[in-house]
């Protein structure tokens, strides 16, 4: 084969090609050399292994204004004998059992030897995340042609590791405050590598003393809970990582008096190539929470208690959370082609996540539902990757099951429906968290006056868009870029999609981001949106909403 154009490391790469395909046939010590092959002034022959060395002592480049010339190639193979993989040790596991690294080897003894192995065996063991650092040397015995004729060509193998989780339990503990736990105790003990399983196990327990309870309104008002995350990279030598999680909480408010829940969720995901994840996994909770939550009005209305000279509690659904008893099943696919993943500027992300909750799983009632998110980075030439356009579109759907078997379902659990607003993934930013479709009630007080409170609405169906512009003033900043960006969301909350009217139910608002901290891992914004007035879209701002919109605190792949 000619005419193929000449560089540098062209020798280089034909030699390694060469061996490797020699390698993967089982030829553990085969070799190969590339000559180049030219004359010099006097006609003679000239032979050497790098280009530039050939140009020095031949006359391959004297006339310049001559066309291209043409170079020979000569090339050295060194076969030796076919093997096949002999014993293998493994060393350096100090702390991490011997059947976990040698489940991850990709050979068995006697089999014909294959250097893709080798290397498979390497990146097997570092995805099970034990180690911080894989070797793999190779101990040929009988494979030289010198060799006696009577010789077996075996290829012994020494796996080297460096532990990465050396240690039995990295414990943190402490002593905190917050403002509805006055005064707690916390315990986070991270056991990595579970007595040198590959198990990942991470507890946590804390405990609120409900003391300081003036500071919930003579209420008490404190948080005890117990957390555990379990995680295994590589599972049983595949590519599959489990993941399983469990909490135990009880949250005691004011506002929403005794909350109490459990959660499990348990997950097994599936990465295919580098663009795409496919996950599956069962989610068990029940929350049982008291429907009767009150608020105190503080000093707005008085006559309650033993001295009739207390403030009396009124009644706010608002922020009510109904009792949730759901199993179900759950799956979805990723795919995504971006520079960063954890803060993209340039490439496309995707998602679709499913799910079925049914009695028989251990819930209460029969529904399904479905989400979809698409977003796209698109950097603006000729401008130094400053700017970029990005925008995103997320549709939502929940479906009840009426009818089906085990169940009188009739609507999907409150918790499960569909929020809006806050932040740009749950709805349009410029209102208030979950008021994106609200209704209002009435509450009569003590003294009988009859009080108008707006109560958030759960929609089965929701469609959020956004639209951004993206600049970066400063590229280094504290380790990070800041940026800045215009952005403009548009949505619909709805029950059904024949409910639903464009003109009215179709919300929009501006906004923009006036600080945007971009590091590798996440984002951290700072911006003010505010609703399109109505002036300009009519019906576009409620009379629930604030026209002068609000400040927006965001942390993620923001817009």
């Amino acid at each position: 084969v000619g005419g193929i154009p000449l560089h540098p490391g062209i020798g280089r790469q034909t030699a390694r090609t060469i061996r490797r395909t020699y390698r993967r046939s089982g030829y553990p010590v085969a070799d190969a050399e590339v000559r180049f092959v030219a004359e010099d002034a006097s006609g003679a022959p000239v032979r050497a292994r790098r280009l530039d060395r050939l140009v020095e002592r031949s006359a391959l480049c004297a006339d310049r204004s001559a066309g291209a010339v043409l170079v020979d190639t000569e090339v050295a193979v060194y076969e030796g004998r076919r093997g096949t993989f002999g014993t293998t040790l493994v060393r350096g596991n100090f702390k991490t059992r011997p059947y976990v690294l040698r489940r991850e080897i990709a050979w068995k003894e006697g089999a014909p030897y294959d250097v893709a192995r080798v290397e498979k065996t390497a990146r097997n063991i570092d995805a099970t995340g034990v180690s911080d650092g894989v070797d793999v040397r190779a101990r040929p015995a009988g494979c030289d042609r010198s060799d006696p004729e009577d010789a077996v060509c075996q290829v012994h193998h020494v796996v080297t590791i460096r532990e990465a989780k050396d240690v039995f339990m990295r414990p943190s503990f402490g002593i905190g405050l917050a403002t509805l736990d006055p005064l707690y105790v916390f315990v986070r003990p991270d056991m990595p590598n579970v007595f040198g399983t590959g198990w990942d196990l991470n507890l946590e327990g804390h405990w609120g003393f409900n003391v300081f309870r003036q500071l919930c309104s003579d209420q008490s008002c404190y948080e005890r809970s117990a957390r555990l995350s379990l995680v295994r990279r590589h599972w049983f030598a595949t590519p599959l990582t489990f993941t399983t999680t469990a909490q135990i909480q009880q949250r005691v408010t004011p506002a929403r008096g005794r909350i109490s829940s459990i959660l499990s969720d348990t997950q097994i995901r599936w990465p295919i190539g580098r663009h795409w994840q496919i996950y599956g996994g069962y989610l068990f909770q029940v929350a049982n929470i008291s429907k009767d939550l009150v608020r105190p009005a503080f000093g707005n209305t008085v006559g309650c208690g033993p001295s009739g000279s207390e403030p009396c509690p009124v009644v706010d659904r608002r922020q009510a959370v109904l009792p949730d008893h759901t199993g179900a099943f759950q799956t979805g696919v990723r795919w995504q082609r971006v520079d960063n993943a954890f803060n993209p500027h340039d490439g496309f992300m995707a998602s679709l996540d499913a799910m079925v909750a049914s009695p028989w799983l251990g819930g209460w009632d029969w529904w399904l539902k479905f989400d979809l998110s698409w977003q796209h980075f698109i950097p603006i030439p000729r401008t130094d990757d400053r700017l970029d356009v990005r925008y995103s579109l997320r549709y939502g759907h929940a479906v009840p099951l009426p009818g089906a078997p085990g169940a009188d379902t009739r609507s999907i659990p409150e918790v499960w429906r569909y929020f809006g607003g806050g932040t740009q993934d749950l709805g349009l930013r410029g209102i208030e968290p979950q008021t994106m479709l609200v209704d209002v009630e009435e509450v009569t007080d003590a003294f009988g006056f009859v009080r108008l409170r707006p109560r958030a609405v759960g929609g089965h169906i929701r469609l959020l868009g956004t639209i951004a512009l993206q600049v970066v003033s400063v590229r280094d900043l504290f380790g990070g870029a800041l940026a800045h960006s215009l952005f403009f969301d548009f949505g619909i909350l709805t029950q059904r999609w024949d409910q639903v009217r464009f003109s009215r139910d179709l919300r929009r608002s501006v906004g923009v981001n006036l600080i945007k901290f971009d590091i590798r891992l996440v984002t951290v914004a700072l911006g003010y949106a505010v609703l399109v007035p109505n002036a300009i879209w009519p019906g576009n701002v409620r009379p629930t909403d604030d026209p002068n919109g609000r400040f927006v605190f965001d942390v993620g792949v923001t817009f």
